[in-house]
């Protein structure tokens, strides 16, 4: 494709497609966290519905049409979309909690008549 190895094309193309569908993921979770909480669920799941049928035409025609090499394809694929799904839930993670319980400094109070 660009002069590079058959292996090499595959492992860039593998990790592209794997940043492309984790950016899309956090996106959909940041337009969702300013929802109630059953929207952005709803929103959540049916955004990784959309995205797992997504990726698997974009792996399809990344094969069978385009004829990349496969084993470097699928090893890079599987790797990097393994940790990007962990990142993108410690992404969840992180915004829920900070969504849930905001940060309130606690003021202390003083009963003169009990001292």
């Amino acid at each position: 494709m660009f002069g590079l190895s058959p292996e090499l094309e595959g492992v860039i193309t593998g990790l592209s497609v794997s940043a492309a569908n984790t950016a899309v993921g956090v996106w959909i979770a940041k337009y969702s966290m300013t929802k109630p909480v059953k929207q952005t669920v709803s929103i959540i799941l049916g955004g990784m519905t959309a995205r797992l049928f997504a990726m698997a035409i974009v792996v399809w025609i990344c094969i069978a049409v385009v004829e990349i090499h496969q084993l470097s394809f699928a090893l890079s694929l599987m790797i990097s979309f393994f940790l990007m799904l962990m990142i993108e839930t410690f992404f969840f993670h992180r915004s829920h909690e900070r969504n849930k319980t905001p940060y309130v400094r606690k003021k202390r109070v003083r009963f003169p008549e009990l001292d």
